[in-house]
């Protein structure tokens, strides 16, 4: 099979089968890795972890349509994952080109493209000479989250979709497929595909901030230089520890183990380059704050808590000291100038 999974998408499979009501320790177990594997922000996985995942999963669950339940959480859900910053594009054609700019950094397994035609676009998953079969759970989960994606981004006012194929045969439970989709679905098809009304692309989406994709854009693009081999150390701490925050806060043995190093090692190395593991983790937490209040939508206590504060005092104090004021002064502040 071919193909690769970033760390990134991996842990956004796991944590959808978790959802679904599967053990990740028995999950990761049938994969083969541990949480510290996932904690590598340049990592890449072979195709078959991520389709024995699901096969796992489906054998766990005793539920052959995982694939599609999967899809109900199969997506980015905060900034500790890149790709919850494209929701912030002006249009679902601004997203798409964001997403095929940048998914040779999340995966490899498909290729996203889109057709648009009068009446409606397609968005086309071309897997290459891989096994549509093998891959079924896989493609299920992702047209699932683009389904499920498109609606939370539009609201009430979402059209049905036209017209959904797969490549792989009916599994005989297509009654599910047309619960998920509300349209006509396909298999056996040339191709895996989603076909909405080609107006659609180009709505204003009401979440669009020009300010949090400028943020987002430069952690792609520097990212991108640490898979293509940079080796900055303090680059790959501070991407490490973003992704190990979406779980707990980290601490300088953790980060170690994730990159196969001795603890007096990272440290040294961190010293070489004049800094070290505090300062990181600060630096990550008040970066990725920062994208929270932009963003505008969660309380004081949910950021505390996706920063892994080990409390709402502990955040305040940390809050204060880079900005002067509380946490709950600067929100009100901001309502005020917006």
């Amino acid at each position: 099979m071919d193909g690769v999974t970033s760390s990134q998408f991996l842990n956004r499979a796991i944590r959808a089968c978790v959802k679904q009501g599967a053990c990740e320790t028995d999950l990761l177990d049938q994969i083969g890795l541990n949480r510290l594997d996932l904690s590598q922000p340049a990592a890449r996985f072979p195709a078959h972890q991520l389709t024995r995942l699901f096969s796992a999963t489906a054998i766990q669950l005793k539920d052959p349509a995982i694939g599609l339940l999967t899809g109900l959480a199969f997506r980015p859900r905060n900034f500790s994952d890149r790709g919850y910053g494209l929701k912030f594009e002006s249009s679902f054609a601004e997203i798409l080109a964001a997403t095929a700019k940048h998914q040779w950094l999340i995966q490899t397994i498909y290729e996203l493209q889109v057709e648009r035609a009068p009446q409606r676009a397609r968005f086309k998953f071309q897997i290459g000479n891989q096994n549509p079969e093998e891959l079924r759970p896989m493609m299920e989960a992702t047209l699932a989250s683009y389904s499920v994606q498109a609606r939370a981004l539009v609201g009430v006012h979402f059209p049905p979709f036209l017209e959904v194929g797969f490549q792989h045969a009916d599994p005989g439970y297509s009654a599910a497929y047309e619960s998920m989709f509300g349209c006509e679905v396909r298999f056996d098809q040339a191709e895996t595909y989603l076909d909405i009304e080609n107006a659609m692309l180009d709505w204003q989406l009401p979440g669009h901030n020009p300010e949090i994709l400028k943020i987002v854009n430069d952690q792609f693009d520097e990212f991108g230089t640490m898979v293509e081999g940079d080796d900055d150390i303090v680059k790959h701490c501070y991407y490490a520890i973003q992704s190990m925050l979406e779980h707990s806060a980290p601490n300088l043995p953790e980060l170690a183990s994730a990159f196969n190093m001795a603890e007096r090692t990272l440290r040294r190395r961190l010293e070489q380059s004049g800094t070290n593991f505090r300062e990181i983790l600060e630096r990550v937490r008040r970066d990725l704050c920062q994208l929270y209040l932009l963003e505008g939508s969660r309380s004081i206590g949910e950021i505390s808590e996706l920063l892994g504060y080990s409390g709402h005092s502990v955040f305040t104090r940390a809050f204060s000291g880079w900005h002067g004021v509380p946490p709950k002064q600067d929100m009100l502040q901001r309502k005020k100038a917006a």
